[in-house]
């Protein structure tokens, strides 16, 4: 990023080498990296939003079946697909509060500088360029830079612009707190069809499950608890991290439930998704453990 605000050149091999890395660890372990997606910095914003993006738009490709070079163009493509920021000044990207019109208008040009910045570039591919043009299109024709429609989309543009408005919704940032994955979630599925590709939409929440890695969940028992790990046969029946007894008491430390291996009348089930913060409870410290 830092390259590009001031024209430098951008090592491209050590781009591929963290994509590749990036890939590798997906195909070994999806889970894993999407918990680290939960991980905000708040001070590097950009880059940590790039790797999040990059790790999500990596998991839905996983689940479609892309090959190992395909998820290496993608991991390029998510890790630089807002590299265009550099390119917007920081008074105006880091606004805390609301932007005027034509501050606006400064920040959707960020797609138009990533595509200058990967052409300049020279040998990045031409899929990974359109995850950088094309992660705030939609497939209605509304989205910016381009008005592009759904079948004008790049398939792996799509996946990003899935992965993108997913990981700004659950980031907090000066001027918005972010929202709870389940919430987010909901968001994503009611712009299926208009904003986003349905059959993407589909295979990312079947990938993340009705409750989200870092789903703050009350159980039919009473007991409140973090989802730290989905579940591939039933997005219902998450892991969870026990974290508030039936009483309301708090634990010290988490304690684990497969709600996939429960059985019977008294088997724990999921009622709610709840707001952490009523609690005081910061999700993060339990999904680095």
């Amino acid at each position: 990023m830092g390259n590009a605000s001031t024209g430098r050149s951008i090592d491209v091999k050590k781009v591929g080498l963290a994509a590749k890395t990036l890939t590798q660890s997906v195909f070994r372990n999806v889970d894993a990296l999407l918990s680290l997606t939960a991980l905000k910095n708040y001070s590097e914003f950009t880059y940590t939003h790039s790797v999040n993006v990059c790790i999500l738009t990596l998991a839905i490709a996983h689940a479609q079946g892309v090959t190992e070079r395909e998820a290496e163009v993608i991991g390029v493509g998510g890790l630089l697909h807002d590299v265009g920021k550099a390119k917007i000044p920081l008074e105006i990207l880091d606004k805390p509060g609301p932007l005027t019109p034509e501050e606006r208008r400064v920040v959707m040009s960020h797609p138009v500088y990533s595509e200058k910045i990967l052409r300049e570039m020279g040998n990045v591919p031409e899929e990974a360029i359109a995850i950088a043009v094309q992660h705030h299109e939609k497939v209605n024709g509304t989205g910016y830079p381009y008005g592009l429609t759904g079948d004008q989309m790049h398939p792996f543009g799509s996946m990003a612009a899935v992965a993108d408005i997913y990981d700004a919704l659950t980031s907090a940032r000066p001027y918005k707190p972010g929202l709870p994955p389940h919430v987010a979630l909901r968001r994503v599925f009611d712009g299926r069809g208009t904003e986003f590709d349905t059959k993407i939409v589909d295979v990312f929440i079947k990938n993340l499950g009705i409750y989200p890695i870092g789903s703050f969940v009350r159980l039919n028992t009473g007991e409140m608890g973090v989802v730290i790990e989905t579940h591939p046969l039933d997005s219902l029946k998450p892991k969870v991290g026990v974290l508030f007894t039936r009483f309301g008491k708090r634990r010290d430390s988490l304690y684990v439930v497969d709600l996939y291996e429960a059985l019977g009348p008294e088997a724990r089930t999921i009622v709610e998704a709840d707001d952490p913060k009523r609690y005081d409870v910061n999700i993060e410290d339990y999904l680095m453990k």
